[in-house]
């Protein structure tokens, strides 16, 4: 990878919005290290699938759009990296062997260390160097349509035998009611017109850090904020 080309991404997202602000937050470290983001996945020396496997079509989308950009990859010659759900449910080694075309398996954890990671499929370091400084989620997908998703928790503390989130995104992780506001507050003042509030389980947030869930406090500390916006409530698949 070399040149404007070399430094360039494509990055799908599928499943839900928590898979969208984890997209916003690799859009965000990449874009913030030089790299920038290809509309035209034929235009892009990286190609990533952010996937979902929570039900079975949702698996077999992402096989293939996997398989898909596969067969480009043979045309260009750009590399192919997965990250998101899949891999954390069935892991990168049985996933090497089911998908070989693909270069990288990134995990949720890596996230964090995106600059090692994706050394391993560049030609060369220093086209591989991202979020040295670390960094936060500040592009949001959806910010042109006037709203944002902000993830409020992630994981679930439940142990529903039908479900398998815990084995995806594992325990329950909720942000501190600061972090949220400050999120809000940086969209707000950027133009967002509605914020609604994301996790696998928004009824049980703050639980491990709160001690109690805390949805009706952090509710609050939002009603403070100055602006004109909507809140909403993600709970599963419907809004309140």
């Amino acid at each position: 990878m070399s040149g404007r080309r070399g430094l360039s991404y494509y990055l799908l997202t599928l499943g839900c919005p928590k898979n969208e602000v984890d997209s916003d937050l690799l859009d965000s470290r990449l874009t913030g290290e030089g790299w920038w983001k290809a509309e035209d996945p034929r235009d892009a020396s990286l190609l990533i699938v952010n996937t979902c496997s929570f039900i079975a079509p949702a698996l077999e989308e992402s096989i293939e759009e996997v398989l898909e950009l596969a067969e480009l990859k043979s045309e260009t010659g750009a590399r192919l990296a997965v990250a998101g759900c899949m891999v954390a449910r069935y892991g990168r080694r049985r996933l090497e062997s089911l998908l070989p075309e693909v270069d990288l398996f990134i995990s949720f954890a890596e996230y964090e260390r995106l600059d090692e990671v994706l050394e391993a499929v560049a030609d060369h370091p220093s086209t591989a160097r991202v979020c040295r400084r670390g960094g936060k989620r500040t592009l949001a997908s959806t910010l042109g349509r006037g709203f944002v998703y902000v993830k409020i928790a992630e994981g679930c503390a439940r142990r529903c035998s039908f479900c398998a989130i815990p084995a995806i995104r594992g325990r329950l992780r909720s942000r501190a009611m600061e972090e949220v506001v400050d999120e809000v507050r940086s969209f707000v003042d950027r133009g967002a017109r509605e914020v609604v509030l994301v996790a696998q389980d928004t009824t049980q947030y703050g639980m491990d850090i709160y001690g109690k869930p805390s949805l009706p406090a952090l509710i609050e500390g939002l009603a403070e904020l100055e602006g004109d916006f909507r809140l909403r409530i993600k709970i599963g698949r419907a809004h309140v």
